[in-house]
């Protein structure tokens, strides 16, 4: 647990969503998630603190003692001390000390007393806030990554919010986040969500690109409501074998690519290999785009199609 803070956790709800966002990892492009451990909330309630980073040869048990006094509840915590010649490995974690207590019925008032040196913490702790910028205000921006992968990391985390979560991933170049993400079904299916991830670095971009060609290319291209970001993705990835062909067609009667000048020339430049489409958008350029330029200029456009012999551009045969 990265974000420090101190939580009282009495309902199942709240302590499903702790260990399913914190506790589960990834292991060989797999989210493991170990069974919930159960607590009878009927009789119990846990204590929960999370100081920030600490060594992993020191101890990581924080809560020192538990008091209640007719309406309150006071809660002693902080660092472990260490021994004299204690081994330290100077590899950090960020561990999260939780503690059964019997449920507290009467209690209104909770008190954090910190030993001397220790850190004060928030309470309650923000380990469960949604990610709009309301819910943000007051949370260190180092700690915004944490929130974002563990909403990732929750099954039940709407489709709507993990496609944000990609779009920002990809903005921002994220790749702990879209590792996490690329593991959802719902991602998997989403073209906006793979484009968006298309931008993340290393192994996740190149995954999520993967996959929208693999799975999506050819409906996206048919699309209307295809972004103009996703098809320029498709163009860029255009190849010269014969099975991008419907891909290829299905592009240059693309609305959106026939109205784009931007689109258009790279589509001219990445089909050059696929006669028939390549002509067309050509002429698509030169009627909309093009319609005053001089006869060499327009044949410098002209370069990139392949010779047509059926068909002539400017009186010329091609």
């Amino acid at each position: 647990m990265r974000i420090p803070g101190f939580a009282l956790i009495s309902d199942q709800r709240t302590w499903e969503l702790l260990w399913i966002r914190y506790y589960n990892g990834i292991h060989q492009d797999k989210v493991l998630q170990a069974r919930v451990p159960s607590i009878d909330f009927r009789r119990q309630a846990a204590l929960s603190i999370s100081l920030g980073p600490r060594d992993v040869c020191l101890s990581n048990t924080y809560i020192r003692s538990i008091s209640v006094y007719r309406d309150t509840l006071s809660v002693e915590y902080g660092f472990s001390e260490t021994a004299s010649g204690a081994f330290v490995c100077n590899t950090f974690r960020y561990p999260l000390d939780v503690v059964l207590i019997p449920k507290p019925d009467n209690v209104t008032v909770i008190r954090l007393l910190p030993t001397e040196g220790s850190p004060v913490v928030p309470f309650p702790a923000s380990w469960w806030e949604n990610l709009g910028p309301e819910d943000l205000t007051g949370i260190p921006d180092a700690f915004h990554g944490t929130l974002r992968t563990a909403h990732a990391r929750d099954p039940r985390t709407s489709t709507s919010r993990l496609i944000d979560l990609a779009i920002w991933a990809g903005e921002h170049k994220d790749y702990d986040v879209g590792q996490i993400l690329l593991l959802h079904p719902k991602i998997q299916r989403s073209v906006t969500a793979l484009s968006a991830l298309a931008s993340a670095p290393d192994g996740v971009g190149r995954r999520a690109l993967a996959l929208l060609m693999e799975e999506h290319s050819a409906r996206a291209a048919r699309d209307r409501g295809t972004s103009k970001a996703t098809l320029q993705l498709l163009i860029q990835e255009i190849r010269s074998e014969p099975q991008y062909r419907g891909l290829v067609l299905a592009l240059s009667r693309h609305p959106t690519v026939q109205s784009d000048s931007s689109l258009l020339t790279s589509f001219i430049r990445h089909a050059q290999r696929f006669v028939e489409p390549c002509l067309r958008a050509l002429a698509v350029l030169r009627r909309r785009w093009l319609p005053d330029t001089t006869r060499a200029e327009y044949r410098g456009w002209a370069s990139f199609c392949p010779p047509d012999p059926k068909r002539k551009i400017d009186g010329r045969a091609t």
